[in-house]
């Protein structure tokens, strides 16, 4: 299934990945085997039994030897950093011992933020004791250079200044939280403050290039009250190196120059009848706005052909396809199976938000 994901970002030109899911034994073979450039953020969480049944002690010994054997792996073209799911998910041990780690390795740290108004209720009331949930952050010392979080619909203005302030990176995800939660991060606010800002789809079906249109769109009314929309250069830049330093990788890819690796792709111009009639007046508007949804013509990473001509160079697509939709039959058997009995599909250690 990862394969997919990857097949499917190869074609819309997107040279970096990052997975955010459990077994990353199986990630990392799909990192080597694709080609890609892949941050691996192992996913952690307490509240609920995955299917490897770890607990926080298994999860913390299991993401150390995942830092141990892959971080650097391929000439550092497959890095890893810690991933404890959320606040509200994750106890304590864990959040506080997945930044031990990350500190202790020097590897990023990345978890779920304020994704939603219930999101920021709930989060709020659980930390009301240090002022909410910004507050509870800054005092266990999560908020830092090395960390990334995802989403941050609800970050405010002054909670951007800190996190400026603390060299927080975001993740901004326009589709996703538009379509689940109706609600998308302030982007105008957030680069008024500093914030390193990246751009993410949140899901393995997306691609960046609907993602760079939306961000477009959706910013020139967040927030009300902004005097105007911002210039089409910046959603290709959250997408190219903001993403980048958002990764930590700034010095190493996000734009084409001396000395970074070759991740680069191209977009054929010769039949594309969406972005004609292209000139150096209206290119990164026609990009931005026009490109929405585009195969990319060429993709490669580290200087090494991945999508060639709009096929691929070594990726069997047809053969990865098929083995998903064997896997997914054999988990949609089990899924109906295990609802027509009653018995559920997630097994919950604690209720969310319960103090622990």
């Amino acid at each position: 299934m990862t394969l997919v994901a990857m097949c499917n970002a190869i074609k819309h030109g997107t040279t970096t990945i990052t997975s955010a899911f459990p077994f990353p034994h199986g990630t990392f073979r799909a990192g080597v085997a694709s080609g890609m450039r892949l941050i691996m953020h192992p996913q952690t969480v307490s509240n609920v039994i995955l299917g490897d049944g770890l607990d926080d002690d298994g999860y913390l010994a299991l993401t150390e030897q995942v830092i141990q054997d892959y971080h650097n792996a391929e000439d550092g073209r497959i890095q890893v950093a810690v991933h404890p799911h959320t606040t509200y998910s994750c106890s304590e041990r864990l959040l506080l011992g997945c930044m031990e780690l990350a500190e202790r390795y020097d590897v990023g740290f990345a978890t779920h933020l304020l994704e939603s108004a219930e999101d920021r209720r709930m989060s709020d009331a659980q930390f009301a004791a240090w002022g909410g949930i910004v507050g509870y952050l800054q005092a266990r010392g999560i908020l830092q250079e090395r960390t990334l979080f995802f989403h941050c619909d609800q970050v405010n203005r002054a909670e951007a200044e800190i996190f400026a302030e603390a060299g927080v990176a975001i993740s901004h995800n326009p589709q996703s939280n538009a379509t689940y939660h109706g609600s998308v991060a302030d982007v105008p606010a957030l680069r008024a403050a500093g914030v390193t800002l990246g751009l993410g789809t949140d899901m393995p079906a997306g691609n960046l290039f609907d993602n760079i249109y939306t961000a477009y769109l959706v910013n020139a009314i967040i927030p009300p009250d902004q005097e105007k929309q911002f210039e089409p250069w910046v959603p290709i830049e959250l997408a190219t190196i903001g993403s980048a330093r958002a990764q930590r990788l700034g010095d190493r890819i996000g734009t084409i120059e001396a000395g970074k690796r070759a991740d680069i792709i191209t977009v054929d111009l010769h039949r594309n009848t969406t972005l004609y009639p292209l000139n150096a007046g209206n290119l990164l508007y026609w990009i931005v706005t026009k490109c929405a949804g585009t195969l990319v013509e060429d993709t490669m990473v580290d200087g090494r052909f991945l999508l060639r001509g709009g096929e691929f160079t070594f990726l069997d697509e047809e053969a990865i396809m098929a083995r998903s939709d064997e896997w997914m039959a054999r988990f949609g058997s089990w899924y109906r199976a295990r609802k027509a009995a009653g018995e559920p599909v997630t097994v919950r250690t604690y209720p969310d938000y319960e103090s622990r």
